[in-house]
């Protein structure tokens, strides 16, 4: 969640909850502020499937 909010293109975030205690441990991420290298890595990991698959 912290990778996807820190994400410019990603302008609403789809969390998901099914009881409270769930919600409310997605909504801690908006404070944590990812690592410029781990940012970086998960970029890597994930080039190939955010070109969705008419690309691939």
């Amino acid at each position: 969640m912290a990778w996807v909010l820190s994400n410019p293109i990603i302008t609403a975030p789809i969390i998901g909850a099914s009881r409270p205690e769930q919600l409310a441990d997605n909504l801690k991420v908006v404070e944590l502020k990812l690592d410029d290298s781990l940012k970086q890595k998960l970029d890597d990991l994930t080039a190939e499937y955010r070109k969705g698959d008419s690309l691939r």
